[in-house]
């Protein structure tokens, strides 16, 4: 793969801690040629979204990770 687009689904993998890995699915709503957004699918145990983008400031390259996320229930809640 070497593109995004909106309306993708991406692998995410996530090391949690020790062993433990969480790979699920994640839908691309927006992709351009600085930023792409991951928002996560219904059902899933964190509702939010991810922005990941990348900017020159005086000839050095400025990467940023946005993350706006909650738990989506009560019972995910009292883990997360």
């Amino acid at each position: 793969m070497t593109s995004i687009s909106p309306g993708d689904v991406a692998l995410l993998n996530l090391k949690i801690g020790g062993p433990a890995k969480l790979s699920t699915g994640i839908f691309v709503l927006y992709a351009d040629d600085e930023s792409f957004s991951f928002v996560n699918p219904e059902g899933h145990m964190f509702a939010g979204m991810i922005t990941f983008s990348a900017s020159q400031d005086n000839g050095t390259t400025v990467a940023q990770v946005q993350a706006l996320i909650r738990a989506s229930d009560p019972f995910f809640s009292d883990g997360f």
